[in-house]
């Protein structure tokens, strides 16, 4: 039961007046509750095992109990041997946080940074780029919005990120080519050639007068753009996935259409991609 607060009567729970005092109830600040609150624990597809590669349990067995500032190189180089069983990736993660741990510590030199540490070789697998006949496939999959903007990627040889950054003032129609004014270095900064026939189906994309400078080329365009339309294209086309990046590399599939037959040739003469 209820207790007044100004005389202690004892009050039944639907008690709006003291009936010893006469004393108000309403007024009285409500007593705290405490409620009883469960928390689950979810565990996620993989999270488990991305958490077992950043932990520091293959760490501490073999340096938690040493002074950092007795850990020699030896020390390092034998658990890297030890620990031959990890992913290179992973091994070189656990190395860097060895790293941070003896900084912290003030151990200097860092004999995790010393260069007479080897560590496993990271193997970088090779992008296998499409065919000719794949990349055709893929543009007469793709919706028609974004087939020009594939063309382009093939036929120039740009960076998915250089084609979604081109702006209208990019555009030499003169010389029929591209400037790329974004790239990271002196190299990556350059003019790239389009063929003739793409320059003008560039063009019918926008009406000269509304080709102001900082107007996107192609508009809405990105990289999950390209990402999503090559990866549905590619399922709908019956053929491999192929990720918009790989087109592009040295050896890609615009150097297989160039050995192979003309682009140009080769999207009209399928009689199947026109030029949407």
């Amino acid at each position: 039961m209820a207790a007044c607060s100004s005389c202690g009567a004892s009050l039944p729970p639907t008690a709006r007046f003291c009936s010893s005092c006469g004393a108000s109830l309403a007024d009285e600040a409500p007593s705290e509750e405490r409620k009883v609150a469960t928390v689950l624990f979810a565990d996620l597809v993989g999270s488990t095992e991305l958490a077992g590669e950043q932990d520091a349990e293959r760490l501490l067995p073999a340096f938690g109990e040493h002074d950092p500032a007795t850990i020699t190189v030896a020390d390092v180089q034998e658990w890297v041997g030890a620990n031959a069983d990890l992913k290179p990736a992973s091994l070189s993660r656990y190395m860097a946080t060895l790293r941070l741990i003896l900084d912290f510590a003030g151990v200097e030199p860092n004999p995790a940074r010393d260069v007479r540490v080897k560590l496993p070789r990271i193997e970088t697998a090779i992008v296998e780029p499409p065919s000719a006949e794949q990349v055709a496939a893929i543009i007469e999959h793709v919706p028609a919005r974004w087939r020009r903007s594939l063309r382009v990627l093939e036929q120039t040889g740009m960076r998915v990120g250089e084609l979604a950054q081109l702006e209208w003032r990019d555009v030499d129609v003169a010389e029929s080519r591209f400037r790329i004014r974004h790239g990271k270095t002196a190299t990556a900064r350059r003019w790239a050639g389009v063929p003739a026939w793409l320059m003008v189906e560039v063009q019918e994309t926008c009406p000269p007068d509304d080709r102001t400078g900082e107007r996107r080329v192609f508009q809405g365009f990105s990289a999950d753009v390209a990402k999503n339309v090559m990866a549905r294209a590619c399922k709908a086309a019956g053929i491999p996935h192929f990720h918009p990046h790989a087109r592009h590399r040295p050896g890609g599939a615009a150097r297989a259409l160039e050995e192979e037959h003309d682009a140009r040739h080769l999207l009209t003469r399928s009689g199947r991609l026109g030029h949407g």
